[in-house]
């Protein structure tokens, strides 16, 4: 049995490691695009409103970014999490009901719900090799994996991003 400060501090290291990953995440995003952000600032601005205009707009497409990179963030996570739960259920196989056990557990010490982390669980077994974030949500992940052919899956996936889908669209 381990001692409960040392569960404690592992979970505060943990969580520290993940908002240090975001962070990080979210920066990176932003120095990569910056050379995009300086083309499409407008570098003459003759009047006050000509100026409040401008900055109004580095500031929505600044926003804009860090959205998309916090929502990379989310599906990298989610399928991190499903991965670590896939793993640690199958050292424990010979235990049918280990894995619901396990997630009950988990949703009470996380404090988040049962149904995402079956969702997250779910997510890394629909998607064994980690699919690229960038273009789809968490959410349109959460809808297609209600698909259960491959094929349409894959189909449904490329439509989305091709015609960029908001997740209702792809749910409907």
């Amino acid at each position: 049995m381990r001692c409960p400060l040392s569960v404690a501090l592992e979970k505060k290291e943990k969580s520290f490691a993940m908002k240090k990953r975001m962070t990080f995440a979210i920066f990176l995003t932003l120095i990569l695009m910056t050379p995009t952000m300086l083309g499409a600032v407008e570098t003459s601005v003759g009047t006050y409103s000509e100026l409040l205009t401008a900055i109004r707009g580095v500031r929505s497409e600044s926003q804009a970014r860090v959205e998309k990179a916090v929502e990379q963030e989310k599906v990298r996570e989610a399928w991190e999490t499903g991965k670590l739960i896939d793993e640690h259920v199958l050292q424990h196989k010979e235990r049918a009901e280990y894995a619901d056990q396990t997630i009950l557990r988990l949703a009470r010490d996380l404090g988040t719900s049962e149904t995402e982390l079956r969702y997250m669980l779910q997510f890394a077994r629909t998607y064994p090799i980690h699919r690229p974030a960038d273009e789809l949500s968490w959410s349109h992940y959460e809808s297609l994996m209600a698909v259960n052919d491959l094929d349409e899956r894959k189909t449904l996936a490329e439509k989305a991003v091709k015609e960029k889908w908001n997740r209702d669209k792809l749910r409907s």
